[in-house]
């Protein structure tokens, strides 16, 4: 059995600061540390103060991103391609794995320069007073550059990573809006070409309200809805809005066109094919029909259904062609639907028995 994390949450994915935020952080704070009691021993305790102070805020923030660090081990192969595509993961891992080795020499760094502060003695016994004040002085000075050190090479440290910082950012920026899909919860996935009522049909059968607007292209990623069924036993269906698909081969595809052929290729469920019969439709039945059979040639483990849509607005000429073509391209009679998913003609039928294969078979 596969210890795959069930589902990628985008929204948990940490705020990563900037440089310059950070070191606002450090210098907000630092400016309240005072000075606690007298003489130069709580000079002394005062330098420690800011040293361990900038040391416990970098790695603090530091730890904060590596540890909130993305594990692709334990993500589901759907999600694993679907970072890789939408964001630089190679460049990304790299940024995580310095700011590992910056952690290191933060410690490194606060481990020498404290001991060397607290290592520095300073001998009072039988000196006058004059020559006591110089040596004091010259020890609390010493301590400071010591200080002022640690702090430049701390800071510097983290200063060298400030564009991977900026990288790690960026990728959660572009990894916000991935849908929190079960990949391997039983789902129905609607696919086809752009503008042949994908969305409208997702809004009908499920709870999702995708955008809905009279040109190609409307759905730009991934949009999940969802169905409860009650009996026999209560059961969550996924409904998933893939991209449009184009007519042309799968590595001329842009990155929208592969959202969607990851979740057919990835996700567990049935796939409900959508062929335009309006005839006012954008694309002809041919490029349609193309598209169905690299479909069926990429994911012969999948079941597909087609449903022919918009038949309100076919003529009848016009849906026997679109249902020759389906049934020759080698498409049982009985996984051929005929709908208006806008008017939710047939409709119905059409999702119970999608519901009764997902509840019946492994699909």
């Amino acid at each position: 059995m596969n210890n795959y994390t069930e589902v990628f949450n985008a929204r948990t994915l940490p705020y990563v600061p900037t440089y310059d935020e950070i070191l606002k952080k450090i210098q907000n704070r630092y400016r309240k540390l005072k000075v606690k009691g007298k003489g130069w021993r709580s000079r002394k305790r005062l330098e420690l103060e800011r040293i361990e102070l900038v040391y416990n805020i970098l790695l603090s923030e530091i730890n904060k991103v590596i540890d909130d660090a993305i594990d692709m081990n334990k993500l589901h192969p759907f999600y694993r391609e679907l970072i890789k595509l939408l964001i630089n993961h190679n460049e990304y891992e790299r940024c995580i794995n310095e700011l590992k080795r910056s952690r290191k020499l933060l410690r490194r760094f606060f481990i020498r320069y404290r001991s060397l502060v607290k290592e520095k003695r300073i001998n009072l016994e039988e000196v006058k007073e004059e020559e006591r004040k110089r040596l004091i002085f010259r020890y609390l000075t010493e301590i400071k550059k010591i200080r002022r050190e640690a702090i430049g090479r701390m800071l510097s440290t983290v200063k060298r990573k400030r564009k991977c910082l900026e990288i790690i950012k960026k990728s959660y920026i572009a990894l916000r809006n991935i849908p929190s899909i079960n990949a391997d919860a039983p789902s129905i996935i609607v696919a086809g070409m752009p503008q042949v009522g994908k969305s409208t049909l997702v809004s009908k059968i499920s709870s999702a309200k995708p955008e809905v607007a009279p040109y190609p292209f409307t759905t730009k990623s991934i949009i999940i809805g969802h169905i409860r069924i009650e009996k026999p036993y209560e059961t969550l269906i996924q409904v998933i809005d893939t991209p449009g698909l184009l007519d042309r081969p799968l590595s001329e595809r842009n990155k929208i066109e592969l959202q969607a052929i990851l979740a057919l290729r990835h996700l567990r469920g049935i796939i409900i094919y959508l062929i335009d019969t309006s005839i006012n439709r954008y694309y002809s039945f041919r490029e349609q029909i193309n598209v169905l059979k690299e479909i069926l040639d990429a994911f012969r483990d999948k079941e597909i259904i087609v449903a022919l849509n918009k038949i309100d607005e076919a003529t009848q000429r016009d849906i026997d062609e679109a249902l020759k073509q389906v049934i020759e391209i080698g498409i049982p009679r009985d996984k051929i639907f005929l709908i208006s998913a806008l008017h939710g003609y047939n409709v119905k039928t059409l999702l119970d028995v999608v519901l009764n294969k997902l509840l019946t078979c492994k699909c």
